[in-house]
C-alpha cells in the first residue's frame, strides 16, 4: 500500500483476518479436546463450538462446513477410535492451509513493521541522547533550560515507545510459535493427500485463497 486509505484498508483487513484466524485456532483446540472426551462431553461442548464458527467471517464457512461433518462423524463413532477420528481432523487440512500462509504473512509483515519502527525510535533516541550530552557539558539545568527539559521529555517518550515496541516484537513471536505449535499438532496423512488428488482439478480452475 502506498497511500493513507490503502494503508487504512489493508490495516482494517487485517485486523478481520487475525480475528479468523483467532476463531480459528480456538476452534481447533476445542476439536482436539473434544476428540479426547466420551460422548456426554462431547455433547455439551458441541454446540458452543457451532456457535463460534457460525460467527466467523463468511469467507470460512468451508471451514464450519467441514468441522459440522467432523463433529457428527465423532458422535457416531462415540470417539472409540481415535486414529480414525484423526484421520477425520486430517480432511479440514485443506481448509485451514490457506489460513495457515496469512499466518504466516502476517506474521511476517508485523514483525518488519516493528523493526522498521524500532530502528526509526531508536535513532530519534539516541540523537536526544546527544544532545542532552551537550547540555550536560556546559552545565545546564533542565530546570532552567525549557530546551533541556524538553530533550529529557522527550528522551523518556522514546524509551517508553522502544520498550513497548519490544513487547510486540515479544507478542508476535509468542502467537507464532503458539500457531505454529497447534498447526504442527494437526493430521495430514492419507486423507488430505486423497483430497488433494481428487479436488485437484477444481484447484486449479478455482483457488481458495484468503488475501
Amino acid at each position: 500500500p502506498r497511500t493513507y486509505q490503502q494503508r487504512c484498508e489493508r490495516n482494517r483487513c487485517r485486523h478481520e483476518l487475525q480475528l479468523t484466524a483467532q476463531d480459528i485456532q480456538q476452534a481447533l483446540k476445542n476439536i482436539f479436546e473434544a476428540i479426547a472426551t466420551p460422548l456426554e462431553t462431547l455433547n455439551n461442548v458441541q454446540e458452543p463450538m457451532l456457535q463460534q464458527l457460525s460467527e466467523s467471517i463468511n469467507h470460512i464457512q468451508r471451514l464450519k462446513d467441514a468441522t459440522t461433518g467432523l463433529l457428527i462423524k465423532c458422535d457416531e463413532k462415540v470417539l472409540c477410535d481415535r486414529r480414525a477420528a484423526q484421520q477425520t481432523l486430517a480432511e479440514l487440512w485443506p481448509h485451514i492451509e490457506p489460513m495457515n500462509k496469512f499466518v504466516h504473512q502476517l506474521n511476517s509483515e508485523l514483525c518488519s513493521e516493528i523493526e522498521e519502527n524500532r530502528a526509526m525510535h531508536q535513532k530519534q533516541f539516541e540523537d536526544l541522547q546527544q544532545k542532552e550530552v551537550r547540555f550536560v557539558r556546559v552545565n545546564e539545568s533542565p530546570e532552567r533550560n525549557e530546551e533541556f527539559a524538553n530533550v529529557r521529555k522527550q528522551l523518556a517518550k522514546e524509551q517508553a515507545k522502544l520498550e513497548e515496541l519490544e513487547r510486540q516484537s515479544r507478542d508476535a513471536v509468542e502467537a507464532r510459535k503458539s500457531w505454529e505449535e497447534l498447526i504442527g499438532s494437526m493430521p495430514r496423512g492419507d486423507v488430505a493427500d486423497a483430497l488433494a488428488l481428487l479436488n485437484g482439478r477444481d484447484r486449479k480452475r478455482r483457488r481458495w485463497w484468503l488475501w
